[in-house]
């Protein structure tokens, strides 16, 4: 392996932030998989959620019923946050005509959203980064050898 202090320094920057996306991609997996049934959901209420930094988010409060007993869940639709309160209002009349599910854990009902969310982003960041990790500690003992 080359034993140069820049390059192994380099190399563990990039096993970091490798272990970093990939926690937080198992993490969000492990939400995703928990999210295993569906149910009608009725919407109480839409709203707009002002985040720092002026961003908005849409966001709903709704309610639906599993085994005879009503939940009450609030999302905030978070994939895409809108950089103007207008905007944010017209994404918010378009979900408003939609009908929607509640997805929910079996195991624990009150755990629910109305989107279910694979975390691509966060599993191809980790994927990447172990791959250029891969890539440089292959090229450590090519370099090495030489």
């Amino acid at each position: 392996m080359h034993k140069n202090s820049v390059f192994l320094a380099f190399l563990i920057i990039i096993a970091c932030a490798g272990m970093w996306y990939s926690c937080l991609g198992l993490y969000k997996l492990y939400k995703y998989s928990t999210l295993s049934q569906q149910a009608p959901a009725t919407i109480d209420k839409w709203f707009v959620e002002q985040l720092p930094g002026d961003k908005y988010l849409v966001g709903a409060k709704y309610t639906f019923v599993f085994k005879e007993h009503t939940y009450h869940g609030t999302t905030l639709f978070n994939n895409w946050p809108f950089i103007n309160p207008w905007a944010a209002d017209a994404e918010l009349q378009l979900k408003a005509k939609q009908k929607w599910n509640a997805w929910f854990s079996t195991s624990d009902p009150s755990y629910s959203s109305l989107e279910k969310n694979w975390p691509t982003k966060e599993c191809l960041t980790a994927s990447l980064l172990w791959a250029l990790f891969l890539y440089f500690v292959w090229l450590g003992y090519r370099v090495s050898r030489q």
